[in-house]
């Protein structure tokens, strides 16, 4: 298995330090956790520095560009010339109880054959032929 952070190492350039130290606890927790991902769960498998207010605080930075730091790491896996590039869409359902979660609405879900209440997700990629990986854009 690769090292994440030697993949994150371009980010240092982008992200202050403090925000790239939070940045890297938090995609190592992520990329251990099973099940849904939430504040707490991520708080819960950070190592030591990793609070549900240091996750708070690093998602309400608003002096981080999620469009260029996107860019930063897939940027040299996408310069291959032989390479075919295609933009593609995918958009999940996620079933939510309540009344005041911001965004809930009523979306169709093929699963349950219905509409349902719920959080809508679309993610735009650009999709690598050749090396069958998918990068986020938005």
């Amino acid at each position: 298995m690769f090292d994440m952070l030697q993949v994150l190492s371009p980010l240092r350039n982008e992200l202050k330090s403090k925000n790239y130290r939070r940045f890297s606890l938090i995609v190592v927790a992520v990329l251990c956790m099973v099940g849904r991902v939430t504040m707490l769960g991520i708080s819960r498998w950070t190592d030591k520095g990793g609070s549900y207010r240091t996750v708070e605080r690093f998602l309400n930075d608003d002096s981080i560009h999620w469009d260029i730091l996107n860019y930063t790491i897939s940027a040299p896996l996408l310069r291959d010339p032989n390479d075919v590039l295609l933009i593609s869409g995918d958009e999940t359902i996620t079933t939510k109880s309540g009344k005041h979660s911001f965004g809930l609405g009523r979306f169709f879900s093929s699963t349950h054959g219905v509409p349902v209440p719920g959080l809508c997700f679309l993610c735009i990629s650009l999709t690598s032929v050749k090396h069958r990986h998918s990068f986020p854009i938005i």
